[in-house]
């Protein structure tokens, strides 16, 4: 369904479910008036009908919203931060939680756009952006020391040591 015509739909959606909150109201105000159980029983249902779709209009928007080209493309960018510049296919599809097929066709208009380009079948490198490397280093003599070991002194001149990324 083209993206007007869905929005259009939920449009729709949105204004009967308002009708219902609307009647809803209306009936809980008329059983506040007389002693009417069976109105106030209308009301609750209406009410609840009203709010159950209006709940299913949001998240509808919201995951439409959020799968829309422009921000799976920045959810892209932002997961290729995280693995220094490369993902897949799969990665991109849990991530952003869309289907593999509409992860691969972003991957492909980023790739069209110049962003990133395919390194296989199912891994693309995004343009800009590199891995992070971190390492501890000792500030006063400059020696690299390895991140697996618990070090907190360098061996070579006694000067303490900090985790930092370079």
């Amino acid at each position: 369904m083209p993206d007007g015509c869905a929005y259009v739909m939920l449009a729709a959606w949105a204004l009967e479910a308002c009708a219902f909150l609307c009647g809803g109201l209306l009936f809980a105000i008329a059983s506040g008036s007389q002693n009417a159980p069976s109105r106030m029983t209308a009301a609750v249902v209406l009410l609840a009908v009203g709010a159950a779709q209006l709940i299913a209009i949001m998240a509808i928007l919201t995951r439409r919203l959020r799968l829309r080209p422009s921000a799976v493309e920045e959810s892209i960018v932002g997961l290729a931060r995280d693995t220094g510049g490369r993902v897949k296919v799969a990665d991109v599809a849990a991530f952003v939680g869309c289907p593999p097929d509409q992860a691969r066709t972003a991957l492909d208009r980023m790739v069209a756009k110049r962003l990133c380009e395919r390194l296989g079948p199912d891994e693309y490198q995004v343009s800009g952006i590199e891995g992070r490397k971190i390492e501890r280093r000792c500030p006063y003599c400059g020696a690299s020391l390895p991140i697996r070991e618990q070090v907190l002194v360098c061996p070579h001149c006694g000067g303490s040591i900090d985790l930092k990324p370079s």
